[in-house]
């Protein structure tokens, strides 16, 4: 295991793929990991709509609390820690990037905070499954 990527949206369930990326970092001493989180800009109809600023404002700053999370749960792996905000589909952007960075692993919550996300296993962690070229490890 050299590089493994952890996918957050600040959920409950995503804080438990935290805490077994902690144990993966410990069990691996020159492992890396990358923290993703994706900022769903997009509209789900065909047509892409204008978001307003606020919201565009509002998901940012949501962005930083959750990279600052990230800093203070991953403190003691800091040299080994990066983070990364992407813009576009949860799903897609994961995939994208696992690919992009050659990861190991791929780790993602069971559910989302989104209501739909919540539903069976979760729209993003199971598009996830189907789409990624890596192993994929689901933690609920």
């Amino acid at each position: 295991m050299k590089k493994f990527l952890y996918a957050t949206d600040g959920s409950k369930s995503a804080a438990n793929a935290a805490m077994m990326a902690k144990e993966m970092l410990e069990r691996w001493p020159e492992a890396k990991l990358l923290v993703l989180y994706v900022f769903h800009h997009k509209s789900t109809f065909t047509a892409d709509v204008m978001i307003p600023d606020t919201l565009v404002e509002a998901e940012k700053e949501y962005a930083e609390d959750v990279e600052q999370q990230v800093i203070h749960t991953f403190d003691k792996f800091s040299d080994r820690v990066s983070f990364r905000q992407v813009n576009g589909y949860p799903a897609e952007a994961i995939c994208t990037v696992a690919e992009q960075e050659k990861v190991d692993l791929i780790l993602v919550g069971t559910h989302g905070r989104g209501a739909f996300d919540r539903l069976l296993l979760g729209s993003v962690s199971n598009a996830v499954v189907h789409r990624a070229k890596s192993p994929v490890l689901i933690v609920r």
